[in-house]
């Protein structure tokens, strides 16, 4: 650093003014060399695409746990095919992906179309949508330093200020996938910029430019739109008291910027969801809102009560993670504490320190912070992302206000500050990674089907579990993905005869997919599907011994099943009947040993009054067919304990059985005293074989 006396007039114009809002610049001792500022800036940026590029290809080569990346690359695929919304074919239930709506026969997401519009810019572009991730970035750090010097009128502060946004590692933790959250940083601090610097300077295009980036936070995340402009209309106000046909002259100028992009987003939403205020997120799912009470993400998801004690559990809890993904961590937050006091009485304060207050204080209603707790520590606090830039100028006024008065010990803080990142950030960085790469088998299961295929995946929602499982606008790619329904596959089946059916299936039970810091090993099998038909179906059963009880036997239970229902959606009632389960029972051996072979054959038939011979009679309504085995101990009063079985989709149809191939498999488990199904890929204790029998004579 240098003595200021040294510095070349011309080379910083923001350091020859007063600061927006009348706040005092600190006398400098040493500055920074005087290097020029665009070079400087453009280092920065370079380095800030650097990071999240490589984080992406890195870190997530995969993808992240984080499912709403599925919802933006669908999206994606629908701009690519000149579409905003898809279509459903008439079966909502089979083609709609997560955090999307079902409505009249289109599918859409509930996210509006900013970000989505700058990854298929980016795509057009580079022929990619990564590139839009480093727009994210450098927007995030070149905001971070328009906005330090323009809060301070200080060039140093501000180029470390932006330094140290660059070194949080929020940038490459979020700055690395398809969200929007970073991105939406960026664009809402060149909003501010724009009007705090358009007032001082008496520029209407920086007004009109500043508008209409505040457009694009609504058209992105509206109520950060909300957030941002309520904070800076306060802020300038406060400034600016008094001066109102200033303040009235300048507004009109900002609402020339943002109306005709709001004007954009309502009419999107008109064309969505048929009404100009209905925003798709209440479309998809009215629960899905702000305010306390009973809340869901999507139809066929539970319901969940957010209570105020919630609300303030989850807020503390966000807050507490969220130096984790801060430079300087802890030290961070203490660093930048000591600049909100030392610089309480400059104005320009009130603005950082209402950006750090607002977001907390407005997603106290919002039952999404109590949701995403469960990952803050693997992502961050994903809501509290604009609190990262207010938090890096305090920081960087810290370091500079130190290295100001002694040089030695500015260098001692950020050496600390720098000792306390990298434990945290080298942490999160493999982590993240893990979970990324555990995601592979999803990604290369898709690459297995060579031929003209209709993919039935798991999960409720297409890209709930495999998040690479994403269709075209038309449905008409060459593979096309369904969700698994069991059962009701058949009807899709038979509505696409020119595609060849096939399941997917993962070596995990969907609640061992869970995002966590060790991820268990993970297979996925695609199998193609068959259909077995008959007026009668023989099961042969074979069952090796797993268990050292001597009592096996076997069961078949014919019913309606409960894994596969649909619930009532915005668009379509899907209803099942009911009626009594049929279910069969059959002593294998009393005396087994572990590893004992036993073999046997049942008979299903249709419950039609026929009198051909069969060991189960199967109703109309009955969508499920379960074979399973279970063991217990000789002597003993306690009823036999499921240790095996296999589901297969069941239909009665036009007089015949028809019957799903391959079966679900799962193995039994207690866990916390409770019996529990988990789905595997083999199980080496069951096989189940059905073949169509003859009519007999």
């Amino acid at each position: 650093m240098s003595d200021p006396s040294e510095r070349r007039p011309g080379n910083s114009p923001a350091e020859a003014r007063p600061p927006a809002g009348g706040a005092s610049i600190a006398p400098e001792a040493r500055g920074l060399q005087r290097a020029p500022t665009w070079l400087l800036l453009v280092g920065l940026a370079l380095l800030a695409a650097a990071i999240t590029i490589v984080a992406h290809y890195t870190i997530f080569p995969n993808l992240s746990w984080n499912r709403d990346e599925a919802v933006y690359t669908w999206q994606l695929n629908l701009l690519r095919d000149g579409h905003l919304t898809g279509i459903d074919l008439g079966f909502p239930h089979f083609f709609q992906p997560f955090l999307s709506a079902a409505r009249d026969g289109k599918l859409f997401s509930q996210y509006p179309l900013g970000w989505p519009l700058l990854l298929f810019g980016s795509d057009l572009t580079f022929g990619t949508p990564v590139g839009a991730l480093a727009v994210g970035g450098v927007l995030s750090v070149l905001g971070t330093f328009f906005l330090a010097r323009e809060l301070t009128g200080d060039r140093d502060l501000a180029l470390v200020a932006a330094t140290v946004m660059l070194g949080c590692p929020i940038l490459a933790i979020q700055g690395g996938v398809f969200l929007s959250y970073l991105p939406t940083l960026g664009i809402a601090l060149f909003f501010a910029i724009g009007v705090l610097s358009g007032i001082r300077l008496h520029r209407p295009l920086r007004l009109v430019g500043g508008g209409f980036l505040l457009g694009w936070v609504f058209m992105t995340r509206p109520f950060d739109a909300a957030l941002w402009g309520i904070i800076v209309v306060g802020y300038v106000v406060l400034a600016h008291w008094r001066e109102w046909g200033r303040l009235a002259r300048a507004g009109a100028w900002v609402a020339v910027g943002l109306i005709p992009v709001m004007i954009a987003t309502l009419a999107y939403n008109a064309q969505v969801t048929g009404s100009p205020t209905e925003f798709p997120i209440t479309a998809k799912e009215p629960l899905d809102s702000f305010g306390f009470g009973r809340h869901r993400l999507m139809p066929e998801f539970g319901v969940r009560n957010y209570t105020p004690l919630r609300a303030v559990k989850s807020t503390l809890r966000t807050l507490s993670y969220l130096p984790v993904f801060l430079a300087g961590s802890y030290v961070g937050v203490v660093a930048a504490i000591m600049a909100l006091w030392s610089r309480r009485r400059d104005r320009s304060t009130a603005l950082l320190l209402a950006l750090i207050v607002a977001f907390p204080m407005g997603y106290f209603l919002f039952w999404g912070t109590y949701v995403s707790t469960v990952n803050t520590t693997l992502s961050g606090p994903i809501y509290y992302v604009p609190l990262f830039a207010p938090l890096s100028i305090l920081i960087a006024m810290t370091i500079v206000a130190t290295w100001r008065h002694r040089r030695s010990y500015g260098i001692a803080l950020v050496a600390v500050l720098v000792a306390a990142t990298l434990p945290f950030a080298i942490d999160r960085v493999i982590v993240n990674h893990r979970i990324s790469e555990a995601q592979a088998p999803w990604r290369d299961v898709n690459a297995a089907v060579d031929d003209r295929a209709l993919v039935f995946v798991p999960g409720r929602y297409l890209g709930f579990l495999n998040p690479f499982a994403t269709n075209n606008s038309q449905l008409d790619g060459r593979v096309l993905y369904a969700v698994d329904r069991g059962a009701k596959n058949l009807d899709l089946i038979d509505a696409m005869p020119d595609r060849t059916p096939y399941v997917q299936r993962p070596s995990l039970a969907p609640d061992e997919l869970a995002p966590v810091t060790n991820p268990p090993h993970l297979s996925v099998a695609v199998e193609e599907i068959t259909v077995v038909e008959g007026r009668r179906i023989a099961l042969h059963v074979r069952v090796t011994n797993p268990e050292s009880s001597p009592i096996v036997r076997t069961y078949v239970r014919a019913g309606e099943s409960r894994a596969f229902k649909t619930r009532a959606t915005n668009a379509t009632k899907v209803t099942s009947g009911k009626g009594d389960t049929a279910r069969a029972t059959r002593t294998l051996a009393t005396d087994a040993d572990r590893g004992d072979v036993f073999e046997t054959d049942w008979v299903l038939g249709i419950d039609d009054g026929g009198v051909a011979p069969a060991d189960l009679l199967v109703s109309e309504h009955m969508d499920e067919l379960v074979v399973g085995v279970a063991y217990a101990d000789a002597g003993s009063d306690r009823k036999a304990q499921p240790a095996l079985r296999e589901t297969f989709g069941l239909r009665v149809h036009d007089g015949e059985l028809e019957l799903l191939e391959p079966p679900i498999r799962h193995r039994a488990f207690r866990i916390d005293g409770k019996l529990k199904w988990r789905e595997r890929l083999h199980l080496g204790g069951l096989r189940v074989e059905p073949r169509p029998l003859a009519e007999p004579g």
